[in-house]
C-alpha cells in the first residue's frame, strides 16, 4: 500500500509523433485523457512534415507541449529525449501511435519497426503503451 501511496500525481504523457493523421492524433487525445501533463516529441526530418507539426502547434491552443529534437537517427534521439526525461525522476508514461489493419496477422508487420521501438523503451525502465488505430 506504501507504493500506491507514494506515487500522488499523475504521470507526464510523452506521444510520440511521426506525422500529422488519425492515428497519430488519436494518441494524443488518448494521452490527454491519461494525464494533464501532455507532451509531443517529433525528430526533426527537415523536411515538409516537420515544417507541418509545428506549424499546427503554433496555430493550435491545446496545451501540448511540442518538444522537436535535432536530426538523426529518430529511434537513437527518441531513446536520448526519453532518458533525459526519465532522469528527472518524474512519473512518465510514453504513448507510441499504432495502426491496427484489418487483417490480424499484419499487425506486427505494419509495426516492426514501431514494437521494436517500444521493446527498447520498455527495457529502459519507462512505462510505455501503444495507441492503437484501427483501419
Amino acid at each position: 500500500m506504501q507504493a500506491v501511496r507514494a506515487v500522488q500525481t499523475s504521470p507526464s504523457a510523452v506521444v510520440l509523433l511521426e506525422h500529422l493523421d488519425r492515428s497519430q492524433l488519436s494518441a494524443l487525445a488518448y494521452a490527454r485523457a491519461v494525464s494533464n501533463d501532455v507532451s509531443a516529441v517529433h525528430v526533426d526530418t527537415g523536411r515538409l512534415e516537420t515544417l507541418r507539426i509545428r506549424e499546427r502547434w503554433r496555430r493550435g491552443d491545446d496545451g501540448i507541449r511540442l518538444d522537436v529534437v535535432a536530426e538523426g537517427s529518430p529511434r537513437e534521439r527518441i531513446l536520448a529525449y526519453l532518458q533525459r526525461r526519465a532522469a528527472a525522476r518524474e512519473p512518465l508514461v510514453v504513448i507510441v501511435p499504432t495502426v491496427m489493419p484489418r487483417v490480424r496477422w499484419l499487425y506486427p508487420l505494419v509495426n516492426l519497426d514501431t514494437l521494436s521501438l517500444v521493446r527498447a523503451i520498455s527495457r529502459m525502465g519507462i512505462t510505455v503503451t501503444t495507441a492503437p488505430y484501427p483501419l
